[in-house]
């Protein structure tokens, strides 16, 4: 398991657990066990992908995201 902020562009990967993040993705209809895309890295954050979703997380919050 490793956070959402050591992932790769083009990697595809479930969501096992997040920590105070997990209120704001659920407005995304983004949880645990759901399956995203890494579009691309932005400095220390990336863009992800679910279904017609784009958005954009920062460093720290991906830190708290782990696939």
């Amino acid at each position: 398991m490793q956070s959402l902020a050591e992932t790769k562009a083009g990697d595809v990967c479930t969501i096992k657990w997040m920590f105070g993040v997990a209120e704001d993705m659920a407005r995304f209809d983004i949880f645990e066990g759901s399956l995203i895309r890494v579009l691309s890295r932005i400095g220390d954050g990336v863009i992800i992908a679910k279904d017609n979703i784009r958005l954009a997380i920062g460093g720290g919050a991906a830190e708290r995201i782990k696939v």
